[in-house]
């Protein structure tokens, strides 16, 4: 299994409504998980012109840091395949918790490459980094070893379903 199909699966059986997608490449991914979405953003500084980027929802063409810098509302699944140095890779996540919605899950691609050669920049660069300095007691981040490069889950620890019923 692949990381997109993952994601896919996420989307298909989850009561999640909304998706944003930061770097797109050939919005295949996008492509793949948008339609099980209500409400799908892509977010990349190139323009890929992938014809299904506008069919299933709205494509940004601009910087991570731009779109974070207008309010568009929180999202439920994110996923950041965008930049993959680790400050690029760590602002985007902390601008993303920002906007997840409550019970909302990350996913982050790169984050453990195989081998040094695919730390290389234009593979997964240091964003695999992120496991190492954004562990805190308020987030979980489990980093499976698929594909070549890695997926990481994160989500607020304090958020998952049972805690809307327990703590009554």
């Amino acid at each position: 299994m692949n990381h997109i199909k993952i994601i896919q699966a996420t989307a298909q059986h989850t009561k999640y409504e909304s998706y944003l997608e930061l770097g797109v490449a050939d919005g295949a991914h996008f492509a793949a998980i948008a339609p099980h979405m209500t409400r799908a953003h892509a977010v990349d500084i190139t323009d890929s012109r992938h014809p299904t980027l506008k069919a299933f929802g709205e494509f940004f063409l601009m910087s991570t840091d731009e779109y974070f810098a207008k309010d568009r509302g929180g999202f439920d699944i994110i996923f950041i395949d965008a930049n993959h140095d680790i400050d690029f890779a760590s602002a985007d996540l902390a601008n993303s918790l920002k906007i997840l919605n409550w019970g909302g899950v990350i996913f982050m691609h790169d984050t453990d490459p195989e081998n040094e050669a695919l730390s290389a920049s234009r593979f997964c660069g240091t964003s695999y980094l992120i496991n190492q300095i954004n562990r805190g007691a308020d987030l979980d981040i489990v980093t499976l070893p698929i594909d070549n490069s890695g997926l990481s889950i994160i989500r607020r620890r304090n958020e998952c379903r049972y805690n809307r019923w327990i703590t009554r």
